[in-house]
């Protein structure tokens, strides 16, 4: 009996460890070298929802450093849904001519 509740209790986690919840965000280069006249021509990282409108809405800001020979800009991404779920994330761009 111990041993079924705990192979119930394993398969449970690992059914909601598998669920989506909200906005994920897909795997994307979190450093890139990107040249300084083309920013915006970037394009958000990928990403998926859990949302019966799959629709998913970017913004961004850019916060810009010094450093290297033109600069590094730390871009927050923000992704917001039809059913309001938010995520975020961050990408560093290194300027170049």
């Amino acid at each position: 009996m111990k041993h079924l509740l705990t192979l119930m209790l394993l398969l449970g986690s690992a059914t909601i460890a598998h669920a989506q919840k909200g906005i994920v965000i897909g795997e994307y280069e979190m450093k890139i070298e990107w040249p300084k006249d083309q920013l915006e021509s970037l394009e958000n990282p990928l990403a998926s929802t859990d949302c019966d409108r799959p629709e998913i809405n970017w913004i961004f800001v850019d916060k810009q450093f010094s450093g290297g020979e033109n600069g590094v800009i730390e871009r927050t991404w923000m992704a917001e849904d039809a059913c309001g779920n938010k995520a975020s994330t961050v990408q560093y761009i290194v300027l170049k001519e």
